[in-house]
């Protein structure tokens, strides 16, 4: 075997696995490891994707639904991406969501903002056009 197709081989292996051992942007919790089941993968490669700017990868995140426990943990992730990518990308892919995935997202950030609302000081005044378009309410302190 050649230099070159040992390289070659290398480099496909590499390709191949890879994609299935990425490191997401942020930390997943179990739960939404659990819950997220085969789609786990695909899930860290467009959340990677999105925080790199990919508005492709971004919809399809705001697509994935989980339910129960994973619910907070998803919701964690859409937060901290927020606070990542800022108001203005993470409310122009808000803007393409169908009702079904709009009440989706609505249920996911609170969950969210009740695992990591600390991340932000008022964050209800900083992402102005994310909460007020979901209607995200906050109390009389702002949370």
């Amino acid at each position: 075997m050649t230099i070159k197709t040992m390289v070659s081989f290398a480099l496909i292996y590499l390709l191949i696995f890879s994609s299935c051992t990425q490191n997401p942007a942020f930390s997943i919790s179990e739960d939404l490891k659990n819950g997220l089941h085969d789609e786990y993968s695909t899930y860290v490669n467009y959340l990677n994707r999105a925080v790199s700017g990919d508005t492709i990868a971004l919809i399809n995140l705001f697509n994935i639904n989980v339910a129960d426990g994973a619910c907070y943990g998803h919701g964690s992730i859409l937060y901290k991406l927020l606070v990542k990518i800022g108001d203005e990308k993470f409310y122009r892919g808000v803007l393409k969501l169908k009702k079904d995935q709009y009440n989706n997202m609505q249920t996911y950030f609170y969950c969210g903002l009740d695992v990591d609302g600390n991340l932000c000081e008022k964050w209800w005044e900083k992402y102005p056009l994310t909460f007020n378009y979901l209607k995200i309410k906050v109390g009389e302190n702002g949370k």
